[in-house]
């Protein structure tokens, strides 16, 4: 069965020969070329576990200055890098979120936007009528309604960058599977590509072949943040914007 599938471009336009070699993201996602019988039972375990919630609005608050920061803290090799392939965000939410996201990656750079999301996209009316009102002149939208595992598993090697926002084991559901997803960011994040995690846990901090990357000197802090007591705690905040770039073999 394939992957739902939405996109605000038409497929045949030449992102696809620049990003897919030819193919159309519709076609990517529809092959899970690099499954494995044992995902499937992996997979249905992790959803049965997951507990993934609304985001604290402390952290909704947070989110926005972040985000303007980024395009000023990021070096310049991530900038150059984002400009080049898509970003695919793993558990992106609900389509509010998806759409307030995309805006928010413009000024990065961020041509195309995949946005994989199990449980917030089943309505198809609100979903094709969010992508009619998103023009493609600002930054190319498509959304895949699947689990993180299952869509890394169809996209070729060294395809994309990665982003994730306030993904946890919590969320995740279980420990073989957030491995599994390891496995795979390894895969199809290229030699200079990056993972950007906006707080939640970093995927790739055990892995080898990243390098965290150092941001410029600004003050991602926030006063009014607080944690689940309701007291401020400033390790969250320290670690609430990571990110890592894929390195050469030979430089780990």
């Amino acid at each position: 069965m394939d992957i739902p599938f939405y996109t605000n471009y038409k497929e045949n336009e030449d992102i696809n020969a620049l990003f897919w070699e030819g193919e159309s993201l519709r076609d990517v996602f529809s092959k899970r070329i690099h499954a494995e019988s044992s995902d499937e039972a992996i997979i249905q375990r992790a959803l049965d576990r997951s507990t993934g919630g609304s985001i604290p609005e402390a952290v909704q608050d947070i989110e926005e200055p972040v985000f303007e920061m980024l395009p000023i803290a990021l070096p310049g090799e991530i900038l150059a890098e984002i400009k080049k392939r898509p970003l695919l965000d793993l558990g992106a939410g609900d389509l509010s979120l998806i759409q307030r996201q995309a805006e928010r990656l413009t000024p990065l750079g961020v041509k195309h936007y995949i946005a994989v999301e199990r449980n917030h996209l089943s309505n198809k009316e609100e979903v094709r009528a969010m992508l009619e009102n998103q023009s493609t002149d600002t930054i190319r939208l498509s959304m895949v309604e699947t689990d993180m595992l299952s869509a890394l598993k169809c996209l070729p090697d060294s395809s994309v960058n990665i982003y994730t926002g306030n993904i946890d084991q919590h969320v995740l559901g279980d420990q073989v599977y957030a491995e599994k997803i390891k496995e795979e960011l390894s895969r199809v994040i290229p030699v200079g590509g990056c993972y950007i995690k906006i707080c939640g846990d970093p995927l790739c901090d055990t892995l080898v072949g990243f390098e965290k990357v150092k941001l410029s000197p600004f003050d991602f802090k926030v006063e009014s943040f607080t944690d689940a007591k309701g007291e401020y705690n400033s390790s969250l905040n320290n670690n609430f914007v990571e990110v890592y770039m894929r390195i050469p073999h030979t430089q780990v």
